[in-house]
């Protein structure tokens, strides 16, 4: 697919287009057009379809795009009432492109403010706390036991999956978290009985052999 194509689909007017085009896309694959996308995920402001919106920051994660412009722009999402799937993908985004060098300053109240929020999903809030631990670390203690608070209490098994693959692909978290995840794993055997979650244990599980 040449470049006039791409532009055709993934700025096509029609939402319910681009939205099609995105999903079959392989983005981190087409390393010749890559500037162009990241040049656009940076035009496109953020959007009130939840799930394009969420598709975009996708894109950004997948490209591991390290922007500040661009991380200032999908953290606001945070701010504001939005679906539960672009928090999500914001966090997701955030904990990907995590960096030593970037500025935290002031992001701890409003992440803060979201995980105390009574409407945010457990999920959610797992997220959050993988994105804290990284950014505030003289309160890991806390934030390690709260996890394991939100592992217990939720039956979601995508919560615990995501979870684990956030900490298992990301070397700076797995690190943080060492033998803890023991901990962790033996919360999960014990509330999530699927295949998929049981597999993950074992896979978490050998890596810290």
């Amino acid at each position: 697919m040449n470049i006039h194509e791409i532009i055709g689909h993934f700025e096509n007017k029609f939402i319910s287009k681009r939205i099609e085009f995105i999903e079959d896309y392989s983005f981190s694959e087409d390393l010749i057009n890559r500037n162009y996308f990241v040049t656009k995920l940076k035009e496109i402001p953020n959007h009130t379809n939840y799930w394009y919106q969420a598709l975009l920051i996708d894109i950004a994660t997948d490209l591991e795009i390290h922007d500040e412009a661009l991380r200032s722009k999908y953290f606001s999402l945070l701010s504001s009432p939005n679906h539960y799937l672009v928090q999500l993908s914001v966090l997701d985004y955030l904990i990907e492109t995590y960096s030593s060098d970037n500025s935290y300053s002031g992001s701890i109240e409003p992440l803060m403010r979201l995980y105390e929020y009574r409407n945010t999903r457990i999920i959610v809030k797992s997220q959050l706390l993988l994105l804290l631990i990284l950014i505030d670390r003289k309160n890991l203690f806390i934030y390690k036991n709260n996890l394991a608070n939100n592992l217990y209490r939720t039956n979601n098994y995508q919560g615990h999956l995501r979870v684990y693959n956030s900490i298992i692909h990301h070397s700076t978290l797995f690190n943080l978290f060492g033998k803890y995840l023991l901990k962790l794993t033996k919360i999960s055997r014990s509330t999530q009985k699927g295949r998929a979650v049981q597999s993950k244990l074992i896979e978490v599980e050998q890596m810290l052999k």
